[in-house]
């Protein structure tokens, strides 16, 4: 870990810094852009004390504990640090190193935090791992994808629960759902909006929608970001003159929704091409922009497939006539250029991109299912010795949703990403085998996960 140096106080000569306003820039994060081009939102000091102050469901006390968990480049960071300090409560930070459910269920227990924000897919791994260990913070925010009812409904008799939603440009949060244990609900509502910030359904004009009608959902009002930095192009196209005459702005989310009574408000899915991974905003286009710099590459395309476990990223390429592509190649060199979360978990290589009767890219032709195991260039199917490693590769099939896995095959290489890892070494340990995050990240293979848990002593009850 870097040491930072103790720097003396300042002269008493040196000129006192100048004070803060609230309309200052606070910070800048930045989100996926269709272009390749990143995008930095723009936030001011006023927006984040609206997210501190205005809403009584975000009341963090004075004296209440706040987990860290959420890197810093993650708008999360912001709730977990600033509505923190702002409101005088402890900010109580996780360990370092690689995040499982046993290391989370440890750190919640021992701290019991008052409140925890964990993206969609770490709370659903929670909640089927290690409900009791969720259950020990005093109130759960969660968020960043598609929630499941029942989780939600589940973890809501334990303990208080809110489903949380926010685009970047809205400072964190824009909405909260109170989670009911007894609604039997068939999805999990985007909720009212936050004190001060204001939610509509709006047409391709941006007329307003009456209640029941699908539209997309603008946001107003307290946080509305800057807009992005050095980009007044985008800016303009995402933040515009509110129609209604009320001379504040709207943002334009691009997220199709429905409200209905009580000022609730429903998601149905995208009017775009973003998608959100592991709780992480993703533009396809990016995807496919760096795809297509490839010099081997003809065509790219990048597409979110549903798969167990969530969301999955997978990437197509069509070769230049007389080049030869793999997939191994494809996402090593992709790996040099896009950030983890960007990088898909499957790359297929097609003779030929198929295209609809307009010559764009039919994406609805690509085939999305990758169960087979020799169709992803992990080289020759060594299989696994009888016993521990049988065992081992079955449940690495189960958690990767493939027909087989070698002894020598790479879980990530497989499609296996941080969460399916969160999974994996769950299931692992509950069948006996038990192996450390930093074990499984230095060789995530059946091979050298079962040399690594060969001779540990099964926990009782365990069923391998």
């Amino acid at each position: 870990m870097p040491v930072l140096p103790v720097v003396a106080p300042a002269p008493a000569s040196a000129s006192p810094a100048p004070p803060a306003c609230g309309g200052q820039l606070m910070y800048l994060i930045f989100t996926s852009g269709s272009t390749g081009q990143a995008k930095g939102v723009a936030v001011t000091h006023a927006d984040v004390l609206a997210l501190a102050g205005l809403d009584e469901r975000l009341a963090v006390a004075p004296g209440e504990r706040v987990a860290h968990l959420a890197p810093v480049s993650f708008d999360a960071s912001v709730f977990e640090i600033w509505v923190a300090l702002c409101r005088g409560a402890t900010v109580d930070i996780l360990p370092p190193g690689p995040v499982t459910a046993a290391s989370l269920g440890a750190f919640l227990r021992e701290r019991r935090p008052d409140w925890l924000f964990l993206t969609t897919g770490l709370f659903h791994a929670m909640a089927d791992h290690d409900p009791e260990g969720l259950a020990a913070a005093g109130t759960v925010l969660t968020g960043g994808d598609v929630l499941s009812p029942q989780h939600v409904r589940a973890m809501a008799r334990r303990t208080r629960v809110f489903a949380a939603y926010g685009p970047t440009e809205t400072t964190v949060f824009a909405s909260l759902h109170r989670v009911d244990p007894a609604a039997d609900c068939p999805t999990v509502p985007l909720g009212t909006p936050l004190s001060g910030t204001g939610m509509g359904v709006f047409g391709p004009d941006l007329t307003p929608l009456e209640n029941g009608r699908l539209g997309e959902l603008c946001l107003s009002g307290a946080g509305l970001a800057r807009g992005y930095d050095g980009d007044p192009g985008r800016t303009a196209l995402r933040f515009v003159p509110d129609p209604r005459g009320v001379g504040g702005r709207l943002y334009r989310t691009g997220d199709l929704a429905r409200r209905r009574a009580g000022d609730v408000f429903d998601f149905h899915g995208r009017a775009d091409r973003q998608v959100k991974i592991r709780g992480f905003r993703v533009e396809l286009g990016e995807i496919e922009a760096c795809l297509s710099q490839h010099p081997a590459v003809a065509a790219g395309v990048a597409l979110a497939v549903a798969a167990a476990g969530g969301s999955r990223l997978v990437g197509y390429v069509s070769p230049v006539p007389g080049q030869t592509l793999t997939p191994g190649a494809v996402r090593q060199w992709l790996g040099d250029r896009l950030p983890p979360h960007l990088l898909p978990g499957v790359i297929k290589v097609v003779d030929e991109m198929p295209l609809d009767h307009n010559g764009k890219f039919d994406r609805s032709a690509l085939d999305t299912s990758w169960v087979e195991r020799d169709s992803l260039d992990l080289g020759p199917y060594r299989p696994p010795a009888p016993g521990r490693e049988t065992r081992v590769a079955h449940l690495f099939a189960d958690v990767l949703g493939v027909d087989r896995v070698g002894a020598t095959d790479d879980f990530f290489l497989l499609g296996g990403d941080s969460l399916r890892t969160v999974d994996l070494l769950a299931l692992l340990s509950e069948a006996g085998h038990e192996v450390s995050a930093r074990e499984f990240f230095r060789g995530p293979t059946v091979a050298e996960v079962s040399a690594v848990s060969e001779g540990r002593t099964p926990r009782p009850g365990a069923v391998g």
